[in-house]
């Protein structure tokens, strides 16, 4: 348990010192627990300490986001970024969604900024994100009315200064100047976001040509672009796309019953228009956090969470790898109106290191099930980060639509569903959807197991899946009888090209398939 990890000979004082709180070291219930209690942290909404834009170059956008984290936790939470202990700090990232058409898709992320000297302080500022300060964050430990902030330089803690965070809702303050200083920000890959575990000074410094782009929180131009994506407005575009911030820290000891709650998302206003800001970079479209109901701080949740909030309609659960970290799963299926239905599935890695390395949604292997336009859509990694951009590769097989990047033995480096990350697998089928109970969705864990028993596989229920073929396939509408709107409907999906209007199977859309289909009708159901 990395909780131990500072019982060294150095360290055997600290690991044996009864604290205010309790001792250090693993103890059930009494633990650090850091959220991100606000995102844009406690500055106003138009300020760059809330969200700092630093231009763009070749077509990339580059932000930071500011954040307040809390530590809801009975014990003070490590900070240490020097000495002995120097890789006992949290690491702080952030990623922009857009939600838009059915699709829920991560546009942007960024290195990690790494932390340093916790404030320590019982402000009850972060009126921006509407929570009114970490103070009225709910926690493990609600009894704690009011924070602790005497672990400062306290000898029996083992370190100097601002090396601790305080217990009971002690809160400590990035802006996005800090959380964009490119001095600060490690990279993502050498982070066990399961462990808390990395090295520190980190290994990696950033390679990214444009100096106003290295490490930051990247998103392309023509992913904001509201001529591709109109922008979303209660009233005059309900149906416009919207965006969200995220903020996550990992922290280095927290028990593990305690690491999912590292998360916290908040609604973005995009821009309509570029504009250009100092420093010398091209124009970016204006991002911004606002006051006010709908666009508060949500804490403790990632940012998928906010696609069903959105959108009632979608499915939404989560699964965890054995000994490892968890996934949240979203679908939503849409009826196209001409015997059609479009897919959508996004996984979201919220902190497994073993990643997901192919995902597998089961159906009929009856050839009157057709799948066609398939679809993936994954980040883009930056900066020097070393994996790879591989899209993935998609198999039909006769029970499965199967998903999959290149495995481990292949490439340690594939782009395979790391921690922080949301990618989306999509296709039309001919059936609509039922759910999946008996045969699950799989999700193919990427690295190996962190012992030789763990399975190497997640099985997933209750997302929806494509339905059986009726027994009857005159039936086209699969309503249950057979009645003339199954005529109509058949000829206006040959007059589309639904794949289900090749009738007889020749692999082509004919007019033979018009004469087979109505032989059908009219033999009939049995």
């Amino acid at each position: 348990m990395h909780g131990l990890r500072l019982c060294s000979a150095a360290g055997m004082a600290l690991c044996a010192t009864s604290l205010a709180f309790g001792q250090f070291g693993p103890r059930v219930n009494e633990y650090p627990d850091v959220i991100v209690s606000s995102v844009g942290g406690s500055y106003d909404s138009t300020g760059t300490g809330a969200l700092a834009n630093y231009g763009s170059s070749n077509g990339w956008a580059s932000y930071a986001i500011g954040s307040d984290s809390c530590n809801i936790g009975l014990n003070p939470a490590i900070w240490m970024d020097a000495g002995t202990y120097s890789n006992q700090h949290p690491v702080i990232g952030g990623q922009i969604y857009r939600n838009f058409n059915g699709r829920f898709e991560q546009i942007g992320m960024s290195w990690l900024k790494h932390g340093f000297c916790a404030a320590d302080s019982c402000s009850t500022g972060n009126n921006s994100g509407g929570q009114q300060g970490c103070l009225n964050i709910g926690g493990n430990h609600p009894s704690h009315t009011g924070c602790q902030t005497d672990y400062r330089g306290s000898p029996a803690t083992g370190g100097t200064g601002c090396d601790w965070l305080g217990a009971a809702r002690a809160t400590d303050t990035y802006g996005s100047s800090l959380n964009g200083s490119q001095g600060y920000l490690g990279p993502r890959s050498e982070v066990n976001a399961w462990t808390g575990v990395y090295p520190y000074p980190y290994v990696r410094q950033g390679s990214n040509p444009s100096s106003c782009l290295n490490k930051r929180l990247l998103v392309r131009n023509s992913d904001l672009d509201p001529a591709n994506f109109p922008r979303y407005n209660a009233t005059t575009n309900p149906t416009g796309a919207r965006y969200y911030g995220e903020v996550v820290y990992i922290v280095t000891d927290e028990w593990p019953t305690e690491r999912y709650n590292g998360y916290s998302t908040r609604a973005l206003v995009v821009g309509t228009s570029l504009a250009t800001p100092s420093g010398g970079c091209g124009p970016a479209f204006s991002l911004a956090f606002t006051i006010g109901t709908g666009n508060l701080t949500i804490p403790f949740k990632p940012a998928i969470t906010q696609w069903k909030e959105a959108d009632p309609t979608v499915t939404l659960v989560t699964a965890d790898a054995p000994n490892d970290g968890r996934f949240y799963i979203g679908a939503k299926v849409t009826d196209l109106g001409n015997g059609t239905w479009n897919y959508e599935y996004a996984v979201f890695n919220l902190n497994s290191d073993r990643s997901a390395g192919s995902f597998s949604i089961p159906k009929s292997s009856s050839s009157a099930l057709q799948i066609s336009s398939t679809g993936f859509h994954a980040p883009e990694y930056h900066s020097g980060e070393p994996y790879a951009a591989k899209a993935w590769d998609t198999t039909i097989n006769p029970g499965e639509v199967r998903f999959a990047c290149d495995p481990y033995a292949t490439n340690a480096n594939a782009n395979a569903i790391r921690w922080s990350t949301l990618y989306n697998f999509r296709f039309v089928a001919n059936q609509p959807p039922k759910m999946a109970t008996d045969t699950p969705v799989v999700i193919g864990l990427f690295k190996p197991g962190v012992q030789s028993t763990d399975a190497n596989a997640i099985e997933v229920r209750g997302l929806p899946v494509p339905g059986d073929p009726p027994s009857c396939r005159a039936d086209f509408n699969a309503s249950g009888s057979l009645d003339t709107q199954d005529i109509f409907d058949f000829l206006n999906g040959w007059l589309a090209g639904v794949p289900a209007a090749d009738f007889n199977g020749t692999g082509g859309i004919e007019v033979q398939d018009i004469f087979d289909y109505l032989n059908a009708w009219f033999v009939g159901c049995p």
